[in-house]
């Protein structure tokens, strides 16, 4: 049963996962497939943290997040669905890997990306209101605010 979910339904069939599925990596750089032996490959890392699971599994990787590609998919013209940061289209990927209002380690901005299971749980520690219910006018002035240097 554990192979037909995985290979027949995940992988093969894109209707089953969605669109906009975020698919991570493991070692050896192999697309990480839901299984829950063992407790799984993603609820291991979330430290027992169910703000943390909320934020990982339903809002970040199924895209159920407020943010403007969820929008636009399920309220079309009811709320604007661009990012702050001018982006035209407030997706999953670009708040992980381009959005200048999160912070994140670079190593080089034009090759940054979150492709694995421990690098996002380190952009959503290092960004604790990404993906939350938060308005995105009080994460700009926080950041803001956080910019400000005090003598």
């Amino acid at each position: 049963m554990l192979f037909l979910w995985q290979n027949t339904l995940f992988i093969a069939n894109n209707n089953y996962t969605g669109h906009f599925f975020l698919h991570l990596k493991g070692p050896g750089g192999k697309t990480v497939l839901p299984t829950y032996l063992h407790g799984g490959n993603w609820l291991p890392h979330v430290r027992g943290d169910p703000k943390l699971c909320a934020r990982l599994f339903t809002r970040c990787i199924l895209n159920h997040a407020p943010i403007g590609s969820f929008r636009q998919w399920f309220f079309s013209r009811q709320y604007d669905m661009s990012c702050e940061c001018r982006q035209q289209l407030e997706t999953h990927k670009h708040i992980l890997n381009k959005c200048l209002l999160y912070k994140r380690v670079w190593t080089n901005q034009e090759h940054f990306k979150v492709e694995t299971i421990m690098g996002l749980i380190k952009f959503l520690d290092d960004n604790p209101k990404a993906f939350t219910f938060i308005d995105k006018q009080q994460l700009i002035r926080d950041q803001e605010w956080d910019q400000v240097i005090i003598h």
